[in-house]
């Protein structure tokens, strides 16, 4: 099971409500959330879910090239559509 408690997983989305809704329900499966600026560069992004120890993210696409080059993860969702 990939959400079991206490497993750590990041969020990067910008100000919107995707944030929240990801942050509450990650809380309710009993996650470690771990909030991320969507102003870090990509490996700011990297390092910081290294020392987290994260082991997934749930994102917004218009991050698209800051997800790129990220590794280490078991796995990644992207949210939303390209314009």
């Amino acid at each position: 099971h990939l959400l079991k408690p206490g497993v750590r997983v990041g969020i990067l989305f910008a100000n919107q409500v995707e944030f929240v809704v990801a942050f509450f329900a990650l809380q309710r499966l009993g996650a470690v959330v771990i909030p991320l600026s969507y102003r870090l560069t990509g490996p700011e992004t990297q390092a910081v879910l290294d020392h987290a120890g994260a082991i997934g993210l749930l994102a917004s696409l218009s991050f698209e090239e800051t997800l790129q080059n990220l590794s280490g993860l078991e796995w990644l969702v992207v949210h939303g559509n390209k314009a």
